[in-house]
């Protein structure tokens, strides 16, 4: 677990994308010490292991861009355009723990530097075709609550800012990937039919030759509640929304402008969207209700709703994919709904 991780999907059996940074069961390398300054009160500095906080770089003037991945050829997890680990991540908290209950304070600073895999490098003064060096960082803030009305009733909340480094906003590929999509309709509309995708690339950077690594920026909410009606029935619910921006089309600087030229110059996804721009934001909100009809025995019940709203105008040309057809999908918002039932029983402790 790092120490940025506060929340970390606590109360729900799915990792929502929208709740903050969580690192999963595949378990995290770091060296970490922590201070008791007594009271309660605490402080972490950690060096953590950078390749898990990595979403992907994109070197967009030597790569074309594929739907679902930014490194072709490569097989997943994978980091497109990252260069080899030079340092840490460096995280560090300061918390408190009291009856009624804790609050953290955390941020981090992570490694963005991208490297040239392709024919053409992003060669400079110092770089030895190395690609662009970059920094990003994070801040956060979460409070959890203990409700007086029943034993184990409790409220979360917390917040995140990240530039360059997504995956403390949730965006991690452990738990998800680098670029996700949601279809909708049937037949491409260029075949008479109502086909349309919301596509979402989640970039740390994205850098050309020539230029630096512009790095993306965005921010997360969430609020999380849990209620035990008796002592073997309990009911959650929880949500939150996410944001991340790439910029303004038209700004040199922007990975946004970077993004859409590269898509142009690739001509993978030609006929491009009559408006380019891959800043999207992503809503998530669900309830999970367990029933333990003895000690060490869960049986739930999860539903979620997601909507992922993106900026594209237009249509992508996508080629065949599953059951998809080739053809062009117009960019709109879509939304869909998921549930899991889930039988859990614990052995130890």
């Amino acid at each position: 677990m790092s120490f940025f991780d506060f929340y970390a999907n606590a109360l729900s059996y799915s990792s929502l994308i929208v709740t903050g940074s969580e690192t999963v069961s595949t378990g995290l390398n770091l060296l970490g010490y922590t201070f008791q300054f007594g009271g309660g009160f605490s402080g972490t500095i950690s060096l953590e292991d950078t390749v898990h906080r990595r979403t992907g770089i994109w070197d967009a003037s030597t790569r074309p861009l594929a739907t679902g991945s930014p490194a072709l050829g490569v097989p997943p997890p994978n980091y497109g355009d990252y260069a080899a680990q030079t340092y840490p991540d460096v995280v560090a908290n300061l918390r408190v723990d009291q009856p009624w209950g804790s609050a953290q304070v955390m941020a981090a600073l992570h490694n963005a530097q991208g490297a040239c895999y392709g024919g053409v490098c992003n060669a400079g003064v110092g770089l030895l075709n190395n690609g662009p060096d970059a920094a990003g960082w994070a801040v956060g803030a979460g409070v959890q609550f203990k409700l007086p009305w029943t034993q184990g009733d409790e409220f979360w909340l917390q917040g995140t800012f990240a530039r360059g480094a997504v995956s403390y906003l949730g965006l991690n590929k452990f738990t998800t990937v680098d670029s996700f999509a949601m279809f909708a309709g049937g037949a491409p509309i260029n075949l008479g039919g109502d086909g349309s995708v919301a596509l979402a690339w989640a970039f740390d950077g994205i850098f050309q030759t020539g230029t630096g690594v512009a790095l993306t920026e965005g921010f997360q909410v969430s609020a999380a509640v849990q209620h035990y009606w008796t002592p073997m029935l309990r009911t959650s619910a929880f949500g939150g929304y996410l944001q991340l921006n790439f910029g303004s089309n038209g700004d040199p600087s922007s990975a946004a402008t970077l993004f859409c030229t590269g898509l142009l110059g690739g001509g993978v996804n030609a006929p491009l969207p009559a408006v380019c721009d891959p800043s999207f934001a992503l809503w998530q909100v669900g309830t999970r209700t367990v029933w333990s009809p003895v000690r060490n025995l869960d049986i739930g019940v999860e539903v979620l709703y997601s909507r992922l709203d993106q900026k594209m105008v237009g249509a992508w040309n996508l080629g065949a994919s599953g059951g998809r057809a080739a053809g062009l999908y117009e960019a709109r918002d879509q939304d869909t709904w998921s549930g899991l039932i889930r039988f859990q029983r614990n052995f130890w402790p």
